[in-house]
């Protein structure tokens, strides 16, 4: 919202209810003012929002941005591989395990801290990206 807020943008925000993440794709995407970038936040819900392009004609990455708050096999496993954000879970179950074996041994354990990093992927590099225009 900060990014949206320091551009004078206001942030479209669409809720998932049960009618599962494809339709709320296409609900979002259907608009007259449809967003140019998505962020999918859960894991299933960026490859809805790359089915609801196709079904409604919108280019990604040309058209829509799209990327994804966690990194899974299935942003790699679609058609266009899905930018995500890599929380590292492997590391993070290491570090809950030390942390607990330490505890039990009487320790205090202090915080961890893992790094997420962003893999760029095709869905999020547009137009301008690749030197053409949006």
């Amino acid at each position: 919202r900060q990014w949206c807020i320091d551009r004078s943008v206001t942030p479209m925000i669409q809720l998932v209810g049960t009618e599962g993440a494809r339709s709320a794709a296409v609900r979002l995407l259907d608009r007259l003012d449809r967003p140019d970038a998505v962020l999918a936040l859960a894991e299933g819900y960026g490859p809805a929002v790359l089915n609801a392009a196709a079904e409604l004609r919108v280019a990604v990455p040309d058209d829509l941005l799209v990327a994804c708050g966690v990194d899974s096999p299935r942003a790699l496993a679609v058609e266009i591989p899905l930018t995500a954000v890599a929380l590292a879970p492997e590391l993070q179950g290491r570090a809950a395990v030390d942390l607990l074996l330490e505890r039990l041994a009487g320790g205090v354990g202090g915080p961890v801290v893992i790094q997420p990093k962003l893999e760029i992927r095709r869905s999020s590099i547009g137009l301008r990206a690749r030197g053409g225009r949006r």
